[in-house]
């Protein structure tokens, strides 16, 4: 008879000492008990180690493991290794489960080797919650982890992290990164269980993606693309589409903190896509933009406040 648990749960953390205590209540109040709790530390120094130490005392189930500073790709490829688990699922260190998350996976999981759950944001300061919607389905498309936005909350067989681990080199999207090669790679079917409810504590004013952050995105679909097994699965119309909507946001961005390359980015799009229906508010910004556009900008504002009156 296997003593193994039938879940490994695997939790990074740098420097979240004032969040664990609801993570870990979190996980001890699940209505199925059968885990391990793999919380990996990857060089906190705000007193993380001395909090978990405590914890542990009460919380038998937790597994703890110090490293230094590498990222959290790194402590989750840590946390895989020493998961002994039938699946592997992963809640990061300022979130938290609803108490039946594990047992409506067991039930879900005869058969099934990933499990995508429904998302919650929840506001940290007046407790409002944002559901991600997720219906119940299986037998899905790659891409619909993308569309979706499954992060986190997903549970997969162990075997799987066999020969697909994180990358540590990616800042951003490294979890669906991981999830689209693994699914293409192994032909891997996605179980939605929207039963679970994975809760993200977000600040109350969620910051919008930074032009960085959307540069590093469209790295992460190349690299993807470049990627025959999943090029076969996923179209070349999925990744097209997805370029256009990140070129857009990437102009959003600029106009609103004022970036350079704002003109270089608009005509991009309208040459790229010269049929989409938010073409003409783009003409009349890059006009904008062009050398006089201030003036042009300032005379129709006029010419508009006269027109009011």
């Amino acid at each position: 008879m296997s003593t193994s648990p039938f879940f490994s749960i695997i939790t990074p953390t740098y420097n979240r000492a004032s969040f664990l205590p609801e993570m870990i209540r979190s996980v001890s109040e699940q209505t199925f008990q059968d885990y391990e709790h793999i919380i990996v530390d990857d060089g906190s120094t705000d007193g993380t180690e001395e909090l978990i130490t405590r914890l542990m005392a009460t919380h038998p189930k937790i597994v703890y493991i110090k490293q230094q500073n590498k990222g959290r790709s790194a402590a989750r490829n840590v946390g895989i290794d020493r998961a002994k688990g039938d699946y592997v699922c992963f809640l990061d260190s300022d979130d938290e489960w609803s108490s039946g998350y594990l047992s409506e996976l067991k039930k879900r999981s005869v058969g099934a080797d990933f499990l995508a759950t429904r998302m919650i944001w929840v506001n940290g300061v007046s407790g409002e919650r944002t559901e991600r919607p997720i219906e119940a389905f299986s037998h899905t498309m790659p891409q619909k982890i993308i569309e979706l936005q499954i992060g986190m909350n997903a549970c997969i067989k162990r075997d799987h992290f066999s020969k697909c681990r994180f990358n540590e080199e990616l800042s951003i999207n490294e979890d669906f990164e991981l999830w689209i090669r693994m699914i293409c790679e192994n032909d891997l079917d996605v179980i939605a269980v929207p039963e679970s409810h994975y809760l993200v504590t977000t600040p109350e004013v969620v910051g919008e993606m930074t032009f960085d952050l959307l540069e590093d995105m469209l790295e992460v679909q190349e690299g993807l693309k470049r990627n025959p097994l999943v090029s076969k699965r996923i179209p070349t119309s999925f990744w097209d589409q997805r370029s256009k909507s990140i070129l857009l946001r990437k102009i959003r961005v600029l106009e609103r903190t004022d970036g350079s390359g704002l003109a270089k980015h608009i005509l991009q799009y309208l040459l790229s896509y010269p049929k989409e229906p938010v073409n003409s508010s783009l003409a009349v910004m890059l006009l904008y933009n062009l050398p006089g556009g201030g003036l042009l900008k300032s005379l129709v504002a006029k010419i508009k406040s006269l027109s009011v009156k």
